[in-house]
C-alpha cells in the first residue's frame, strides 16, 4: 500500500510550510486514514484553493483525486479536520457542484478533491482514491533531506623523489580527487 522504514516518506514534498506525501495507491478512506497515521502522519489539511493548486504543480500531479482529512462522520454537516480536530471554516467556495450533501442517511462523510480541485463528499466504505498524508502540526521533519554527492575539483601534485646516487630522481605525479557531500531540503512545492 505505501513504502515503509526510512523511506516511507521519500517523494514528500514540502509545500505552504508543511510537509506533505502524494500517495498513489488506490484505496478507501479509513485504510488511507491508517496508512498515513501508520507513518506518523495524518489525511492532509487542504484548507484553501491555492494551497490544493500548489500541492497539484508541487507533485505535477494530473490524477483525478486524492482524499483527504476533512469529515463529517461524527456530526453530519459539521465538517472537521482530522489533524487537530478543528471545525473547518472559510471552505464553502471549495465544494463541487451540488455539494455537500448533508443528509445524515446517506453515508457521504468523506471527502475528497477532484481533478477540478473541488471538494466532494462520498461514501467512505465504498469509494477508492489516492491519497494526500501530511505531518501534523505544521511539522517538515518527516521530509527526507536529500542527499547529493558531487565530484569536487581534481588536485594534482608534483612529487620528486630520489632512489640512489646511481639512478637520476623521478617525478611521481600524485592526483587525490576528494568528493564532498552537500544537504539540501525538500524543495518548496
Amino acid at each position: 500500500m505505501y513504502m515503509t522504514g526510512t523511506t516511507q516518506w521519500d517523494g514528500a514534498k514540502v509545500v505552504d510550510g508543511k510537509c506533505f506525501l502524494l500517495v498513489q495507491t488506490v484505496v478507501k478512506w479509513d485504510q488511507a486514514k491508517q496508512a498515513c497515521e501508520d507513518m506518523g502522519g495524518t489525511l492532509a489539511t487542504v484548507s484553501s484553493a491555492t494551497l490544493m493548486s500548489d500541492i497539484r504543480s508541487a507533485f505535477n500531479y494530473y490524477v483525478k483525486s486524492y482524499w483527504i482529512g476533512l469529515n463529517d462522520i461524527a456530526n453530519e454537516g459539521t465538517y472537521v479536520w482530522i489533524e487537530d480536530g478543528s471545525t473547518a471554516s472559510g471552505i464553502s467556495s471549495l465544494w463541487g457542484e451540488d455539494r455537500p450533501v448533508t443528509d445524515p442517511d446517506n453515508g457521504f462523510d468523506c471527502i475528497y478533491v477532484d481533478g477540478s480541485n473541488t471538494f466532494l463528499d462520498v461514501q467512505c466504505a465504498i469509494v477508492a482514491t489516492n491519497y494526500l498524508c501530511m505531518e501534523p502540526n505544521s511539522a517538515t521533519t518527516k521530509c527526507p533531506d536529500l542527499t547529493i554527492t558531487t565530484e569536487a575539483a581534481t588536485t594534482t601534485k608534483a612529487v620528486t623523489t630520489e632512489s640512489s646516487e646511481t639512478t637520476p630522481p623521478v617525478a611521481t605525479t600524485l592526483t587525490s580527487a576528494t568528493t564532498s557531500t552537500t544537504k539540501k531540503h525538500c524543495k518548496k512545492g
